[in-house]
Formats: structure tokens, C-alpha cells, sequence
């Protein structure tokens, strides 16, 4: 399955994932098609965030569920996220 690098328009979850306005995520291009109504994948949108996230790209990884409860959290500049399952 192919990978397309998106820019997030709204505050939300993808897939059990909260991501944020701007972040810029390399997403499934069945969940790209699935959520086009709150990412874009033009060139130009992805470039912009690029510019002003500074350079990051956020490799979605899908939700685990852990206690009955979603594992949601956005991953922003400069933050790093550890998982263990």
C-alpha cells in the first residue's frame, strides 16, 4: 500500500490518531482518499506546512487500544513520541 504525504486542514483524528492543523503526515492513500475532506495532498499545501512546522513529517502509525480506551495524540515539532505495546 502507498504512502502520501498530506497536510492536516482541521484539528482531528485519522484513523484513532488526533493530529493537528498544519501537521503534515504521511498517510495511506486509502486514508488520504477516505479523509479528503480534512487533509489536502497538492504540492503547494504540503510545501506550506512544511515551511512553517519546520520540516515534519509524521509517519502515521494506527491506533492501538489499550485498556478499552484509543491511544490519540498529536505529534508535534520537537516533541518525540516512544510506543510500547
Amino acid at each position: 500500500m502507498a504512502n502520501k504525504k498530506v497536510r492536516v486542514l482541521v484539528d482531528g483524528a485519522i484513523d484513532g490518531v488526533f493530529y493537528r492543523c498544519n501537521d503534515v503526515v504521511n498517510l495511506p492513500d486509502t486514508l488520504a482518499k477516505a479523509h479528503a475532506d480534512a487533509v489536502d495532498a497538492g504540492k503547494e499545501a504540503v510545501s506550506y506546512a512544511l515551511s512553517i512546522n519546520e520540516g515534519v513529517v509524521i509517519e502515521h502509525v494506527v491506533a492501538v487500544e489499550v485498556v478499552g480506551e484509543p491511544l490519540v495524540g498529536g505529534i508535534g515539532a520537537g516533541d518525540t513520541a516512544v510506543i510500547s505495546v
